[in-house]
């Protein structure tokens, strides 16, 4: 899996940035339930 991200992130760094700050407002609206 950390492979996969390496490479997403060597391949379009816009769209790796794009995940994490997805997956970091997923993981607030978890937080806030």
């Amino acid at each position: 899996m950390d492979e996969l991200i390496l490479f997403m992130h060597r391949a379009h760094p816009i769209y790796f940035v794009l995940f994490l700050d997805v997956y970091h407002y997923s993981v607030q609206l978890q937080n806030i339930k």
